[in-house]
């Protein structure tokens, strides 16, 4: 797997020594409530689990998924990765970033970086995110990067017993 730089961090794989950073990052209930799959709260095991799913799909030569550490100052910070990626035709972005990196431009730098790197060198033709209906950092960070919205699924998602909304953004090569 490659690594990407943008101007204040860097995109890379994810290694052992990652878990306690990971785990004290993802572990915040703002983290929890705009993502799917992240627990809240979020252990030292999970991130354990998390770094140990990662290192074994990177070595993978055609992986369906390939997620990336968000590293600022030497920590992991953040992650973002595809998802559902099918060669040659499409994948889905995900991400999720510290509280305290908030508000500094780097989810949209990364989800530019990302997007770019699976148009040139993974010859995708699209790249796809959802968001709840209400997450409007996210909208904005999608917006920004290029991405246009296609759609509103009216309770698309469940989360927590109750249905959301899921906004669809896409961008295409």
């Amino acid at each position: 797997m490659v690594t990407l730089t943008g101007s204040t961090f860097t995109l890379r794989p994810y290694r052992y020594g990652d878990e306690q950073s990971i785990a004290e990052q993802a572990n915040n209930e703002k983290i929890y409530k705009p993502t799917l799959l992240i627990p809240y709260p979020y252990t030292l095991k999970e991130a354990k689990q998390w770094v140990e799913r990662n290192v074994q799909l990177a070595k993978q030569e055609s992986p369906e998924e390939m997620n990336f550490a968000i590293e600022v100052g030497g920590k992991a910070v953040g992650s973002i990765g595809l998802a559902h990626l099918v060669p040659g035709h499409k994948a889905e972005i995900g991400y999720w970033l510290g509280e305290e990196y908030w508000g500094k431009g780097i989810m949209t730098e990364a989800v530019k970086l990302l997007t770019q790197y699976a148009f040139e060198e993974l010859g995708l033709a699209r790249v796809y995110a959802g968001c709840f209906a209400w997450n409007k950092a996210s909208q904005a960070v999608l917006e920004k990067a290029g991405f246009q919205l296609e759609g509103i699924h009216k309770k698309g998602i469940l989360k927590d017993g109750e249905f959301k909304d899921d906004y669809t953004y896409a961008k295409v090569r």
